[in-house]
């Protein structure tokens, strides 16, 4: 199915318009927008300045995928044990919990990680973890934008991951190189 992509940055919108399935993308269409400020702050994004961009640059469509920006984002890289999934998760909870630098409370978050890499030395029994967390109501707040403006967010995804995920699909990771 067809995907509309946005990226709302500080001080600009940037849209691509993809068509095609899952795994077969093929870019119809891209647009950047600068965003209209005063005193050197940009001006914040309406549901209606997100649909009407949209409208203006003809790009129709209701799934969307975004990035999640913003200080309230949370980055942390961990090195853990390697066990079960179920524990995984509670320990990067807990990783991330005890060095909230935010005053906001652990249910609040909304958490979530990616595994970088398994330990490159011989016996060691660790997993490289990337964990993320965000304000829950700075989620709700994104997602309630993209609704509002007649689109259905399907990703919502944190620019480091992205990052990540295209550079695992364009390119091969070669051992010893650091990226």
């Amino acid at each position: 199915r067809n995907l509309i992509g946005v990226d709302i940055g500080s001080y600009s919108v940037k849209v691509v318009s993809l068509i095609g399935t899952e795994g077969s993308y093929t870019l119809a269409g891209a647009a950047l927008f600068r965003l209209p400020g005063e005193g050197g702050e940009a001006a914040p994004i309406t549901p209606s300045f997100l649909s009407g961009i949209l409208q203006a640059k003809r790009i129709k469509g209701r799934r969307a995928a975004a990035l999640m920006n913003g200080p309230s984002l949370i980055f942390k890289h961990l090195k853990l044990p390697v066990m079960p999934e179920k524990d995984m998760k509670e320990a990067v909870r807990w990783e991330v919990r005890k060095d909230l630098a935010i005053a906001v409370s652990p249910a609040d978050l909304i958490l979530d990680y990616m595994s970088a890499a398994k330990a490159a030395k011989p016996g060691d029994n660790t997993v490289s973890i990337v964990a993320f967390a965000a304000v829950r109501s700075d989620v709700e707040r994104t997602i309630a934008l993209f609704r509002d403006a007649g689109l259905e967010l399907r990703v919502l995804e944190v620019t480091p991951s992205a990052l990540l995920f295209s550079f695992n699909i364009n390119n091969a990771w070669e051992p010893g190189v650091n990226y």
